[in-house]
């Protein structure tokens, strides 16, 4: 699913070459390990479907790793890195201000 967001330089997608190279990933990395999230052309709605290491991870200050705490820190986060690979669903997680319950404060009568 992740390589059919690969894009064109004009930001179409690469409809019959897509799947041709699987896009760069962190598969079989240790978390402390260090990586360089590709430079691909992407369509911008991946990082809404998907957590991928070296990407901002919704809300959270993810602070496992050296760096920008904010960025998806890989392995550890992935339920199972060998048998799911290296991505996570992201798209029905709730944001960190949903699990601290400031959503809530917001409707305060």
């Amino acid at each position: 699913m992740v390589n059919a967001h690969k894009t064109d330089t004009n930001g179409l997608p690469l409809l019959d070459t897509y799947d041709d190279i699987d896009l760069g990933n962190d598969q079989g990395l240790e978390t402390a390990q260090p990586y360089t999230p590709p430079t691909d052309n992407l369509d911008p709605r991946l990082d809404f479907t998907v957590a991928r290491r070296g990407i901002p991870f919704l809300d959270f200050k993810i602070s496992l790793i050296p760096g920008d705490p904010n960025l998806f820190p890989g392995k550890n986060y992935v339920v199972d890195q060998f048998t799911y690979g290296p991505y996570r669903a992201k798209k029905f997680l709730p944001t960190k201000a949903e699990v601290d319950g400031a959503h809530l404060l917001e409707h305060q009568v």
